[in-house]
């Protein structure tokens, strides 16, 4: 199992959300990260392994995208430990799904 010690306590309502916005803040990037692989995963089960690789190709966007300068500017000193283990967690599940 993969840490997510900074959006791990999002609730299922604010993941929706989220998902259907285009994300601003490093959080939602990692949640959007996130859902990429379930969805990834849900693709190969289809064997839509189409839209498995562009599903974990987005993940890595959206993780490229939290660990950006501009995102991690914008990371509360609070949350920073979080918000990189978060990032380490992510990083080591699309390297284990590759």
């Amino acid at each position: 199992m993969f840490a997510r010690p900074l959006t791990g306590s999002v609730s299922p309502a604010v993941v929706s959300l989220v998902t259907f916005h285009v994300p601003a803040h490093a959080a939602e990037h990692l949640i959007q990260g996130w859902q990429a692989i379930k969805d990834a995963i849900k693709a190969s089960y289809a064997n839509d392994f189409d839209g498995e690789k562009a599903r974990i190709a987005y993940a890595h966007t959206r993780l490229a995208c939290a660990k950006s300068e501009p995102c991690a500017r914008g990371v509360k000193p609070r949350d920073r430990a979080a918000y990189e283990a978060e990032c380490e967690s992510l990083t080591a599940a699309l390297a284990d799904y590759s």
